[in-house]
């Protein structure tokens, strides 16, 4: 296991937290990138607070990271809705398996095929359609791959269902705080559903101090749970003998 901490030395919550954690879901399995990714993020955030949100445009190093961020889109929500199923298929009573994770989000690929995604292009973000993989086999790989960042993977599939996804340089202390609220409910959960001791976690710290009340997380939509768990429970969700 290892820590990430998002707090300054007051025990706020720190400036980059969300951009520190949204780029552990593009580099989960190399700290030296990830390291490095943040550095530069770092300076880019300093420049975009120059520039302003109208005149500012992606520097030349930051460019390739972010288009990373877009071809590693397609693994981060594999691994987001293979955590998620994780957690539905513990509410209904079962102890859940990777291989059944992996078959809801086989059925939910083979129902809807592609997912919507946010691309960072021409300084705007925009929302892009991407295929889902849909055997189990890559299904697993690529779980396997993101396994580390799988409750950061979740936590933004549904913070995005309730939230614009923020522009990562332009910092929100409101938004930034319901995220992380929500980032440390999946962390728990997960751990309670699953023995995640294999899986390498970055461990987000608890103590984390917020400049007004805790936000509340947010939970699954009512959306969102039929997106993902429908088509699996048409299939192979019924109870025995049903």
């Amino acid at each position: 296991m290892r820590k990430l901490k998002l707090t300054d030395e007051e025990g706020y919550l720190r400036h980059d937290a969300f951009y520190a954690t949204w780029l552990l879901g593009v580099y989960p399995y190399s700290e030296d990138d990830y390291n490095r990714a943040l550095l530069l993020f770092d300076a880019e955030q300093e420049r975009f607070s120059r520039m302003g949100l109208d005149g500012y445009k992606p520097s030349a190093f930051v460019k390739p990271l972010l288009q990373q961020a877009f071809n590693r889109a397609g693994w981060r929500a594999t691994a987001g809705f293979f955590a998620l199923s994780i957690l539905k298929l513990k509410e209904k009573g079962m102890d859940p398996t990777q291989d059944e994770a992996a078959e809801v989000v086989s059925e939910m690929a083979n129902v809807h095929d592609t997912a919507q995604f946010a691309v960072y292009r021409d300084g705007k973000f925009s929302v892009k359609n991407r295929k889902l993989v849909n055997d189990t086999v890559t299904i697993k790989k690529r779980f396997r791959s993101f396994q580390s960042a799988a409750h950061i993977c979740a936590a933004f599939i549904v913070f995005s269902s309730h939230h614009p996804f923020p522009h990562p340089f332009n910092v929100d202390p409101e938004v930034d705080e319901r995220f992380v609220a929500t980032l440390l409910h999946f962390q728990r959960a997960l751990r309670c559903a699953i023995d995640t001791s294999s899986w390498n976690m970055w461990e987000i710290n608890e103590n984390i101090r917020f400049k007004g009340p805790t936000p509340e997380p947010f939970e699954i939509t009512d959306a969102l749970l039929e997106y993902m768990m429908a088509p699996w429970e048409a299939t192979r969700g019924r109870p025995p003998g049903g």
